[in-house]
């Protein structure tokens, strides 16, 4: 499995955006392999 971000239907759409973009460019590939991240990162 690649890694799955699953995000709160109550999280604002610019913040998941935000979040996402930020995981993208802080992870290196293949990081995230086997790996659920749930979103919001901070609550």
């Amino acid at each position: 499995m690649p890694g799955v971000i699953e995000v709160n239907r109550k999280v604002p759409i610019g913040t998941a955006i935000e979040e996402i973009l930020f995981i993208a460019e802080s992870c290196e590939h293949g990081e995230l392999e086997g790996q659920i991240l749930y979103l919001p990162l901070l609550k």
